[in-house]
């Protein structure tokens, strides 16, 4: 059965349980409750390599689509519709590296759940991105996620995970308190990815890919001119003769009258900073621009730097930069972005990079729009 037909017949099945859920009421009552949301992403890229083997320009498009229904007073359905593939890595000709204009969209149902909402308490099951979301990009998985509300200062959640393959293992569970008090906002995480059957269960044998995160993080507001973040992460993995991985971060960042700015710092452990739950350097508990992370640092310390400022009321500039210490690696971007309206922005960067004495650099063309 072809991926369009799985779709079909998958939204017809939601669709019914909504129209199910809805029989004793009118067509325009039910629409009432269904919010629709997403995005169509335009993005042309073209790469320059100082080897003079420049790459064709590519482009990219992806969509995503997001339905959410209420049933009742207490439960919702969500239904996402996204890209098989985000990033096309493919090349449409054996003869061109890199010649990889997006193919045909792929939609896939990558997120499908009910959501219970009593109080302080809510339940999310079914498919939909796994527990801890800043410990990776965007990994999602069939599973359970518990959340109460105990009081603004305290919020527990435990989520159980029983099938994805983003990190190649079977299971993720984890727990995590967070809350705040006054000026300061906590958040402390408990995740452990459980290794596949296939291979030998966590027995500690150097197939084990098995581990244990563990993350804490402090926010602090002093005002809106400096905001502070602080975040502490150690990863431990299951295999033998792997060391243990940790990650230490600290933000400032703030608003003084037109200008935003933010200055980050990342010391990686002696062992290594490879602390995601999926290694993925675009998680949010790396310090990272495009091509600079903190994720494969070793021993290494990395910063970032942002300034950025309202040109006009709908157009604004933004310059970046990130170093690694002793990885001999920095990278710096210039963006233009112009909001046309509240949906739609169209944007245009210049990124270059210079790795292990390789320089390489970008232009990239964006636009977006967002309903």
């Amino acid at each position: 059965m072809n991926k369009t037909i799985k779709l079909s017949l998958a939204v017809a099945m939601v669709a019914g349980m909504v129209s199910s859920a809805n029989a004793k009421v009118s067509l325009d009552e039910a629409i009432k409750d269904v919010t629709l949301k997403g995005y169509v992403d335009y993005k042309l890229t073209k790469e320059t390599k100082n080897d003079g083997e420049d790459r064709e320009a590519f482009h990219d498009i992806d969509v995503r689509v997001q339905v959410d229904s209420k049933i009742n007073d207490n439960y919702t359905m969500t239904l996402r519709v996204d890209e098989e593939e985000d990033e096309d890595d493919e090349s449409d000709s054996a003869d061109t590296e890199g010649d990889k204009n997006s193919s045909p969209l792929q939609p896939e149902i990558d997120q499908a759940y009910i959501t219970y909402k009593d109080g302080g308490l809510k339940i999310k099951a079914g498919l939909q991105k796994v527990v801890a979301p800043r410990l990776h990009d965007s990994v999602n998985g069939d599973g359970i996620i518990v959340s109460n509300k105990l009081s603004d200062s305290m919020t527990v959640v435990g989520g159980y995970f029983y099938n994805q393959a983003k990190t190649d293992t079977d299971e993720i569970a984890g727990v995590a308190l967070a809350g705040k008090a006054g000026m300061v906002k906590y958040g402390l995480t408990y995740a452990t990815i459980m290794d596949s059957d296939e291979v030998d269960g966590n027995d500690g044998t150097a197939e084990d890919n098995g581990a244990t995160v563990v993350d804490l993080t402090v926010d602090a507001k002093l005002s809106s001119a400096l905001n502070i973040h602080g975040a502490y992460t150690t990863k431990s993995l299951d295999a033998t003769g792997e060391e243990d991985q940790s990650l230490m971060k600290l933000v400032l960042g703030g608003k003084a009258g037109s200008v935003k700015y933010a200055l980050g710092y990342a010391m990686a452990g002696e062992d290594g900073g490879n602390v995601s739950l999926d290694s993925d350097s675009d998680a949010a508990v790396n310090l990272q621009l495009s091509e600079v992370s903190s994720d494969g640092l070793t021993d290494d310390s990395a910063i970032y730097a942002m300034v950025g400022t309202n040109l006009t009321d709908t157009v604004s500039g933004k310059f970046e930069y990130a170093a690694a210490s002793d990885a001999d690696s920095s990278e710096y971007m210039f963006t233009l972005s112009n909001k046309v309206t509240k949906k739609l922005k169209l944007s245009a960067s210049y990124n270059a990079w210079d790795i292990d004495n390789e320089s390489d650099s970008q232009m990239i063309l964006r636009a977006k729009y967002s309903f």
